[in-house]
């Protein structure tokens, strides 16, 4: 009987022979065992091995082949160039094939530089396989590297990205910041998985890096988390305020004797927390319905927020008895370290804490142990806002997709829901993600939209282990 796992490390290693004898012995592997399924990491061996031992072509090639030749724009007019630049962009994603950063241009400029320069470099010549994209950026088409920098400075760089330019190159002259003149890029088609834009020859080195050898904790590993942030910075972020509720009313009560059979939080203390939880009225009306003396875990933010402050090292339960622990009670201090606290909190929920247990859908450990690549990917895909119809299978491996099973509500897309219980929703109690809701079914709302806040930025840096040397 065939051993899948067994199949896909030995097809790991042909592929890992094959790309060492490719590149003359220059090829670079993580070191160490991976905690990824070897079916995930066989996925992004494979899209390597295609990419780099492709024969090559060009785009222009790649559409004619197609069926799809693009006219000279010179004779034809405005209108006729907008309509034409839109079947570009739909034979173009019928490729996999993308672009980014085009709100600067207008469909003429678009339309011309895609017909007389963008599609006529040389490329693999690889076919639109599910597991593979590529992105057309527009800023790396400017051939003078001020003016590009100067284009992405004033339409597309958030204030941070424009405080690190100044920092690191104190001369430039910075422009001032202007609305995009053209609402575009929002509405383009967007690679359905994680094997396109962006990634380039770096996908293989990229992901390996944060999800087979990710160290959160480490200051200069490929996913990087911000030990500087400031107490204003975190203050007023949901699960912050929970942490200092729950730290405030256990430092008034003193040390609280936990429940008897499940060692939770005393009833009389959950009754002083629960107005100070910032829980909307209609989900304590809710409860409330249920239970008329509430215990912790029936008060889900509750139950969440001592489940973190006690592995963030906050609180802890000694001989039955919960009480802080001397960096719990330096949090409730006037200058305390809010920003440990934070970072405390965050590798708690997403790394200590088994994700799934909070939100009742599947398992699914494939995306905790993704998550890092996620991170990565979500903060290219929403730096801007862009619609969850688009955005689960744009941030999850995929086979993290395809091991989404069918939801046990009957949701009709159960790969948006775990990605939204999952991921979003607790990144934006961080204060990490901004989030529209939209009506769902007859009384419910759901995340419409998503962009990265400032505070993502601040807090998650991602960088890449150094490439080896031609």
């Amino acid at each position: 009987m065939n051993d899948p796992e067994a199949e896909a490390r030995k097809r790991i290693e042909q592929i890992k022979t094959q790309l060492m004898e490719m590149s003359g012995g220059r090829a670079r592997f993580g070191p160490g065992e991976s905690d990824l399924p070897p079916e995930m990491e066989r996925e992004v061996l494979e899209q390597i091995l295609a990419v780099e031992s492709a024969p090559r072509t060009t785009r222009a090639e790649q559409l004619r082949r197609a069926g799809f030749e693009m006219p000279d724009p010179r004779p034809l007019s405005d209108e006729q160039v907008t309509s034409l630049l839109g079947e570009t962009i739909g034979h173009l994603a019928d490729l996999h094939v993308y672009l980014s950063h085009t709100d600067h241009l207008s469909d003429r400029e678009l339309y011309e530089l895609l017909y007389v320069q963008l599609l006529h470099y040389d490329v693999p010549d690889v076919p639109p396989l599910p597991r593979h994209g590529a992105l057309i950026e527009l800023l790396e088409a400017v051939e003078d590297d001020e003016e590009a920098a100067r284009i992405f400075l004033t339409y597309y760089a958030t204030e941070d990205d424009r405080k690190a330019w100044s920092r690191t190159s104190p001369d430039f002259v910075m422009p001032p910041r202007r609305p995009r003149p053209f609402d575009r890029d929002r509405h383009l088609p967007q690679s359905p998985d994680l094997a396109e834009a962006a990634m380039g020859r770096a996908i293989g080195i990229m992901v390996e890096a944060l999800v087979l050898h990710a160290d959160w904790d480490r200051s200069d590993g490929a996913i990087r988390l911000s030990r500087d942030l400031r107490p204003e910075d975190v203050r007023e972020t949901t699960y912050v305020r929970r942490a200092l509720a729950l730290l405030g009313a256990l430092a008034e009560s003193g040390p609280a004797k936990a429940t008897a059979r499940r060692r939770n939080l005393p009833r009389s203390l959950v009754a002083t927390l629960i107005p100070r939880l910032g829980i909307p009225d209609d989900e304590l009306a809710f409860v409330r319905e249920y239970h008329k003396a509430p215990n912790e875990e029936d008060i889900r933010p509750l139950h969440e927020a001592r489940l973190m402050c006690q592995d963030a090292g906050m609180i802890r339960l000694r001989k039955g008895v919960w009480d802080l622990t001397r960096r719990g009670q330096t949090m409730l201090a006037p200058e305390a370290p809010l920003g440990d606290l934070y970072r405390r909190l965050f590798l708690a929920r997403f790394r200590k804490l088994n994700m799934a247990y909070f939100d009742g859908h599947h398992e699914l450990p494939r995306i905790q142990q993704s998550l890092a690549a996620i991170l990565w990917r979500l903060e290219m895909m929403a730096r801007d806002w862009i619609s969850m119809e688009i955005l689960p299978r744009q941030i999850l491996l995929p086979a993290v997709v395809e091991s989404v099973p069918p939801s046990r509500w009957g949701d009709k897309d159960p790969v948006r829901s775990a990605v939204e219980f999952r991921v979003l929703k607790p990144l934006a109690r961080f204060g990490l993600l901004d989030i529209r809701m939209e009506p769902y079914l007859s009384s419910l709302e759901r995340v419409a939209e998503v962009r990265v806040s400032p505070l993502f930025g601040k807090f998650l840096s991602f960088l890449p282990p150094e490439l080896p040397e031609d």
